[in-house]
């Protein structure tokens, strides 16, 4: 568990979700989840992988602008 400023506690499994889910790696996921015997992980990694991919397409589009 960890804690954040807060005091509130974070699951490992949320946390390693969400690193899973920013990064946009489905096959990490999968292993998160096998090594967790859970479908916790999923729960942070939807979250993150959909900002990922808008992300991931908005600052592609600048990059190409900017060095077109």
């Amino acid at each position: 568990m960890a804690e954040n400023h807060v005091g509130q506690t974070w699951n490992g499994a949320l946390i390693l979700g969400a690193c899973a889910g920013a990064m946009t790696t489905t096959a990490a996921i999968g292993a998160i989840c096998e090594k967790a015997k859970s479908n916790i992980p999923v729960l942070s990694y939807t979250v993150t992988y959909a900002v990922g991919n808008i992300l991931l397409t908005i600052w592609g589009s600048i990059v190409v602008l900017f060095f077109s």
